[in-house]
């Protein structure tokens, strides 16, 4: 009888060893699932999160898109928050806020950088003498700059408290009129368009001085230049309301070529644009189903001996 009791024992030892590998398996596939579900989540699906947020000058509105599929998600500054009129430059900060220029009240705007929310005029009204704000842009100096078109300068706001500081570029500097757009260059110099002279001017990045005419009246065909960046090839590139958009070398200004024609796929009167760095590759998820292959493959294996031995002390047994 005790004999007995042992072959019993030991029968129902690895039919427990067999349950046992089972449920560990089925806990580690539960396991594996939730963690391939996840990595779905933290992964892949936040390439989506990135966002486009467009100035509607129609509906006094900053809309907000998808970044990757261009899908509407909402009216992130409703229409008219703020006092908003005629938004049209945009900037986010290292605040995390949104700046925008509202060039019907002459005021430039900031909103809470994560709901939209009106949060005060961080310029107020007609401060300094601004006129007509289109372009804005923090600079490596961390002050805010904008470009006044009905008064022809560059004026210079404090970065933290949006008290008025200067003319940065004065009055008429150098010949300017119309300045639509401005940018900091790699070179740390300010480079302005004159829409109605048909230049682009360089001024010098810390003073504000006019140095010359980075791209000359007219160069290359260039008219109504509204918007201007410098590409990830170093040349800069500039909006021709008639021509496309042209392209000059970035530390001559000459001209190069009609980088994007009139008429490009109905391209029509161009006026602003913008280059998007390379978009950081997705995580890796190869590498998860490897695992998971591996991990059945090592289950089965554990699941094979666990069934072997069972059913070879079966036999011993019987």
């Amino acid at each position: 009888m005790k004999a007995q009791r042992t072959r019993t024992e030991k029968f129902n030892a690895g039919r427990d060893f067999t349950k046992n590998c089972f449920r560990i398996n089925l806990f580690n596939l539960k396991a594996l699932v939730l963690a391939v579900s996840l990595l779905s989540v933290i992964g892949i699906d936040n390439i989506n999160a990135q966002e486009l947020f467009v100035s509607s000058d129609g509906t006094d509105e900053v809309l907000r898109y998808n970044g990757v599929t261009g899908t509407f998600l909402d009216a992130f500054v409703m229409a008219a928050s703020g006092g908003l009129s005629g938004p049209y430059g945009l900037t986010f900060t290292d605040d995390g806020n949104l700046y925008v220029s509202s060039i019907g009240t002459n005021e430039i705007l900031r909103y809470d950088g994560a709901t939209g929310a009106f949060i005060d005029a961080f310029v107020a009204a007609g401060s300094g003498g601004l006129t007509g704000p289109t372009d804005l842009i923090f600079g490596p100096d961390g002050n805010l700059y904008v470009s006044s078109v009905g008064t022809n300068e560059i004026l210079r706001y404090n970065g933290a408290t949006g008290a008025f500081i200067d003319a940065f570029v004065t009055a008429v500097s150098g010949g300017l009129t119309g300045p639509y757009s401005l940018i900091f260059g790699p070179d740390g110099n300010l480079y302005v368009v004159s829409i109605n002279t048909n230049e682009v001017l360089r001024y010098n990045g810390a003073t504000g001085a006019f140095i010359d005419a980075f791209v000359t009246a007219g160069s290359g065909g260039l008219n109504l230049p509204y918007d201007l960046t410098f590409g990830l090839d170093g040349n800069l590139y500039v909006t021709s309301f008639t021509d496309g958009v042209l392209r000059y070398n970035g530390a001559t200004g000459d001209f190069i070529d009609v980088f994007v024609a009139i008429g490009s796929e109905g391209l029509s009167e161009p006026l602003f644009l913008v280059f998007r760095e390379p978009m950081p590759q997705p995580p890796q998820t190869t590498m998860v189903p490897a695992l998971t292959e591996w991990g059945l493959i090592a289950m089965a294996c554990i699941l094979g001996i666990a069934g072997f031995i069972v059913i070879r002390r079966r036999k011993v047994t019987a």
